[in-house]
């Protein structure tokens, strides 16, 4: 009686343990999850020799993946939320530096273009987002997230007034978005919990190269992704056929992955409380069958 008691403990953990994992997909993650795909694709050498013409490849390519029927939005992104992804830096408020970048404040940086919103299904709060006149040309604004808001200008409209990103300089504050858990379903929102969206057409010349090459494709689609993306690939290979799609997933998978760290506790505590009840019943048949 008491290994049976034990085993219904054991089986009591397990389903507490599942039920807390079966209330996490009902957490609101601060985006539509559903029918937006992720993937990444490598641009020909010979569109992206200039900072200028890598800029234009991409630009041109998410306007032909909007034509794609059942495509209804699309843009980039240098980290997808819930991938785990991190680039996170220091900001401060207005444009005078602290004495130490390490004491600054934090924040999550979403280099994204004009699209991204749409394309995640992110409400706008306040003000607006990029557009297509946000370039390296033009001035630099800043999209930030209503924590942001909420810890750095309690009482104040944030919209107009200047934040500096570190290692890429001060920016007016255009608008104001609702937050995005990034670092799970379950964020307590201790880690890097403030997040800013900076143009992805705003980078400078010298971080172009670079940073473009592992930026993300989004496309929110109204058919199943199955449907979409070989026109999806047949767009990409029209412009050049040495430019390979990979890395291909859905944001509903990317929320799946996130959550897979989990799956494991509950089938080792499922398992041994299921092994746990056939021994305890079969020692309790024993015991009653010697009678």
């Amino acid at each position: 009686m008491l290994q049976f008691a034990l085993t219904l403990v054991l089986m009591t953990g397990a389903g507490l343990l599942l039920r807390s994992v079966r209330n996490l997909w009902h957490v609101n993650p601060g985006f539509d999850t559903r029918h937006v795909i992720s993937f990444q694709v490598g641009l020909s050498p010979s569109l992206t020799r200039t900072p200028a013409g890598t800029r234009a490849a991409y630009q041109h390519l998410l306007a032909r993946i909007r034509e794609v029927p059942g495509v209804e939005a699309a843009d980039l992104t240098n980290i997808v939320p819930l991938s785990g992804a991190d680039n996170g830096g220091p900001f401060w408020i207005g444009t005078a530096q602290p004495a130490s970048l390490q004491e600054a404040p934090h924040a999550l940086y979403f280099w994204t273009g004009p699209d991204y919103l749409k394309t995640m299904g992110i409400p706008l709060l306040q003000g607006r987002f990029f557009t297509s006149s946000d370039q390296v040309s033009s001035s630099k604004v800043v999209v930030i997230d209503n924590v942001l808001a909420q810890t750095f200008f309690r009482g104040e409209n944030p919209v107009g007034q200047t934040l500096t990103v570190g290692h890429w300089g001060a920016a007016r504050i255009v608008g104001v978005v609702g937050h995005v858990r990034h670092w799970g379903l379950d964020d307590p929102g201790t880690y890097n919990p403030r997040q800013i969206y900076i143009p992805v057409y705003q980078l400078p010349d010298s971080m172009v190269t670079y940073f473009f090459r592992n930026l993300t494709l989004l496309v929110r689609t109204t058919l199943p992704p199955a449907a979409v993306m070989p026109s999806v690939r047949d767009v990409v290979n029209a412009s050049s056929p040495d430019q390979p799609v990979y890395a291909i997933k859905t944001i509903d998978d990317v929320v799946s992955e996130s959550m897979s760290s989990r799956n494991l506790p509950i089938f080792l505590l499922g398992a041994f409380a299921a092994l746990a009840l056939l021994l305890s019943s079969i020692g309790i048949y024993g015991v009653v069958s010697t009678r």
